[in-house]
């Protein structure tokens, strides 16, 4: 199992936004809801874990559902599903990647500077949002990012403490 965990932008803190391939794993066994559910509990309650799995770990997704986790999965090539695992206090994902540069970038630099205390804001862009992250340095804000297999990103943005 890879853990391969989602670019921080900010190493020493507590992490909203982490990354898991279980795709070796191919039957759900207690090793693998181990490592999930340990995962989960490393992140806040408004956390989300993405998986990277090599069909649809139904008996995985039955058990996160039986704990208040919302799941949403999506099949991304033939042996590629998308599994993300939103805590029990995860905010909607805003869904940028429709807008045209440089709007995404301005709808998280204004939904950031709306934060308050642990709360994390969380976006879908069409692709890793590097011209972003020394606008975020700059406001001394969190982030983490992950990079789907479709080449588009999840990004999470939180207020430094």
């Amino acid at each position: 199992m890879d853990r391969t965990k989602a670019k921080a932008g900010n190493l020493l803190a507590t992490k909203p936004l982490d990354f898991l391939d279980i795709r070796p794993e191919e039957s759900v066994g207690e090793k693998l809801l181990d490592a999930v559910f340990q995962t989960l509990e490393c992140l806040p309650h408004d956390g989300v874990l993405k998986l990277l799995a090599g069909s649809r770990p139904d008996v995985l997704i039955a058990q996160l559902t039986e704990h208040g986790y919302q799941i949403k999965s999506r099949q991304e090539q033939e042996n590629i599903w998308d599994i993300e695992i939103l805590g029990t206090a995860a905010p909607d994902i805003v869904d940028l990647r429709g807008y045209e540069a440089p709007e995404p970038m301005h709808q998280i630099l204004l939904a950031a500077s709306r934060l308050d205390g642990d709360k994390t804001y969380f976006a879908r862009l069409p692709h890793v949002p590097h011209p972003l992250f020394p606008l975020l340095r700059e406001r001394n804000l969190r982030w983490w990012v992950h990079e789907e297999v479709d080449r588009s990103a999840l990004l999470a943005v939180r207020a430094a403490p």
